[in-house]
């Protein structure tokens, strides 16, 4: 059986460069290109965020084996699936975003003002 860090596909070695990716990255900074130090800090940063992300995904991993559902109030816990769909079409509040509707009206009211005539011609369309 494969351990973990080859389950998803991945080695824990990935991170080594391919050997003609290396070779060709050491000639040119060995060429004065690149600085050692710049190659060496890359590495390093290189690294760093490999480890992250391994860190991270087996972070991940073992949250998906814990209870991670979302958890409903005592309210709609008791309801059937059917019965939350219907709740949430028909009721009356809260609305979505209840500041959208006063800046409708805000907007309507400012372009009555401002373009009465063109405002008019486009609601006689």
């Amino acid at each position: 059986m494969k351990d973990e860090s080859q389950s998803s596909g991945r080695s824990f070695l990935d991170f080594i460069l391919h050997p003609v990716s290396f070779i060709h990255r050491t000639r040119r900074a060995l060429r004065g290109r690149v600085r050692l130090r710049d190659v060496l800090l890359e590495a390093a940063r290189r690294g760093r965020v490999r480890l992250m992300q391994s860190r991270e995904r087996a972070a991940l991993a073992r949250r998906a084996g814990e209870e991670s559902a979302a958890r409903l109030t005592a309210e709609f816990a008791e309801k059937s699936a059917a019965e939350l769909v219907e709740h949430f079409r028909v009721r009356a509040s809260p609305k979505f975003l209840p500041g959208f509707d006063a800046a409708n009206k805000a907007t309507a009211r400012v372009q009555r003002e401002r373009f009465g005539a063109e405002t008019a011609r486009l609601i006689e369309r």
